[in-house]
């Protein structure tokens, strides 16, 4: 069974609400599907996001927690998945 999207697109911008203790930072992040998105490590940042009509809307902003990386990923799949998401950021 392939993964569908599990190639990520990148993008390089401005995360002020994904750093709060540097905003404005310019940081790389990765941007996946809700189910391509790959093992999430300890301490990584994500944004759960929901598009409508090309506008992005951030919906959930969070850290993963657990040192044990399938752990992170179902939690946010979870997450994502009662919200509606259709993106999940991951910053790297």
């Amino acid at each position: 069974m392939t993964r569908p999207n599990a190639a990520p697109r990148k993008f390089s911008l401005y995360l002020n609400d994904c750093l709060p203790e540097a905003p404005y930072t310019k940081v790389k992040f990765n941007v996946y599907s809700l189910m391509g998105c790959p093992l999430v490590p300890y301490d990584t940042r994500y944004k759960l996001v929901r598009v409508v009509n090309g506008q992005r809307y951030t919906l959930a902003i969070g850290r993963a927690q657990s040192t044990f990386g399938p752990l992170n990923l179902a939690s946010i799949r979870f997450r994502g998945a009662v919200m509606g998401v259709d993106e999940i950021h991951i910053v790297r």
